[in-house]
């Protein structure tokens, strides 16, 4: 059986709504060939080396490592990816390109009026300049 989209990018940043959006990519591939991509952009408020920047990165990586095995539970094909960035919209685009994504699965924080204004919305951003279709997920956690 084929899949509408052979590779599907999750981006996550481990609360509710980003496990909600990863629990919904693995629905949209369960049974189906394809590959989920799970992405965690590592944003650092000072600047690192790459030497310096290793373990937290590593921390990451195992994170996901144990939220695709809680969750995904061995029910579908993925991956793991964590990256340094300054930009996490930019970074998830990138990636999307890199891996040729059929499709972007990502939560929403839902901010509305000056938290939005003051954050933005990474979810618009990448939206706005996806190379494929996007699914904003909102979880249970609106602000």
């Amino acid at each position: 059986m084929t899949t509408l989209f052979e590779n599907i990018l999750c981006p996550v940043d481990f609360d509710e709504n980003s496990i909600v959006a990863a629990k919904t990519a693995r629905d949209m591939l369960q049974g189906r060939d394809g590959r989920l991509y799970l992405l965690h952009a590592m944003n650092f408020k000072f600047s690192l080396t790459d030497e310096e920047a290793t373990l937290p990165l590593s921390d990451a990586k195992e994170k996901l490592e144990e939220l695709a095995r809680k969750h995904l539970g061995g029910q579908i094909r993925y991956e793991v990816l964590v990256e340094k960035s300054d930009d996490t919209a930019k970074s998830i685009l990138e990636t999307a390109r890199r891996i040729h994504a059929g499709c972007i699965v990502m939560a929403t924080h839902a901010r509305k009026g000056f938290d939005r204004f003051l954050l933005g919305s990474i979810a618009e951003s990448v939206e706005r300049e996806a190379p494929c279709p996007v699914l904003i997920v909102c979880g249970q956690s609106r602000k």
